[in-house]
């Protein structure tokens, strides 16, 4: 019962549940800090979060089904091959979770839908063409990147502060907010496709350094993506310091440049990596949080700590259930 229970764990990427959520809640802050107003935990929040719990677990149970023939070869511990699950109550499983949370999306509105039904149809295809196509990185970071456009359509006032930001496309202040909103997009993009590309190299070597330079920059790269709103509010003369900066991205930058340097074998470097997707959203958090707090409530400063505690929780989790 135990080993059947690890192995549901193990396939549904527990592990990996808390960054989900963080994402999300990322996704939720874009808007929150142009519309002015403080989260509300109540169904606009919980439903799109728990939506997407259900579509990332989906997505990971979907994902071993089509793979059950690899894995019988490269991965043979897993559950399907162990002979501990039947190959089709995962199917099973990955149905009923997509129409949970495409239901409790639907409820928040239908633009959460939509969005859910876009990074649905991702899922699939990288299930389709990750282990054929090397392009499937970009499709699996687009997945991670569409939790963002899923918080930030949760908020009523989402795509509508999008909208106006770009109507007025004569007015470069506002096309600059609206990139600003949407570059992190690319940050979280970036990192996910740099895990995924040293994860092709889990049940083989890792040789030549240029797989490693290339997923390294890409890790990197959210250090500029998500320090956009700490970057505007100095060109706008706002109060907040350069240690904001420092606050925001050495949690993360330290932590990604350990499981880069370190020397360990892949499977444990992607699971690092996998843990540091809060951490990632932590910089937004802190670098954009901090500069814009007095905006929202000063009262909500423990708010700021959500991303911080979300990567332990994945740390603590991965001790229970692989990240991979």
């Amino acid at each position: 019962m135990l080993a059947r229970l690890r192995a549901l764990l193990a396939t549904a990427r527990i592990a990996n549940v808390p960054s989900v959520i963080s994402n999300v809640l990322t996704g939720m802050l874009l808007a929150i800090f142009f519309d002015v107003q403080s989260p509300d935990w109540d169904q606009q929040t919980l439903w799109p979060i728990i939506a997407a719990c259900c579509l990332y677990v989906a997505g990971n149970f979907l994902n071993d089904w089509f793979d059950a023939g690899w894995d019988q070869q490269h991965r043979p511990e897993r559950a399907i091959p162990s002979g501990l699950f039947p190959r089709d109550l995962y199917l099973c499983i990955a149905i009923v979770l997509v129409i949970t949370g495409g239901t409790m999306s639907w409820w928040v509105s239908k633009t959460v839908f939509f969005t859910y039904c876009i990074i649905l149809c991702l899922v699939i295809a990288y299930t389709l063409l990750h282990k054929r196509h090397a392009f499937s990185i970009w499709i699996m970071g687009a997945c991670r990147a569409g939790l963002y456009v899923l918080g930030l359509g949760a908020m009523s006032a989402g795509f509508r502060v999008v909208y106006q930001f770009i109507s007025n496309w004569q007015n470069w202040q506002g096309i600059a907010l609206a990139g600003m909103l949407l570059v992190p997009l690319l940050g979280m993009l970036s990192y996910i496709a740099g895990i995924s590309l040293l994860a092709r190299y889990e049940s083989r070597p890792l040789q030549g350094s240029n797989v490693k330079l290339i997923a390294s920059l890409l890790l990197l790269f959210p250090l500029m993506t998500h320090t956009c709103m700490w970057c505007v509010s100095l060109a706008f003369n706002q109060s907040s310091g350069s240690y904001v900066i420092l606050l925001g991205a050495l949690p993360f930058a330290c932590w990604t440049l350990f499981a880069i340097l370190r020397k360990a074998p892949v499977p444990c470097k992607v699971s690092r990596l996998l843990a540091g997707i809060a951490l990632v959203d932590s910089v937004f958090w802190w670098c954009g949080g901090i500069a814009f707090l007095s905006l929202l409530d000063a009262s909500l400063f423990w708010f700021l700590s959500i991303p911080l505690l979300a990567f332990l929780l994945a740390l603590l989790l991965q001790k229970i259930a692989p990240a991979t």
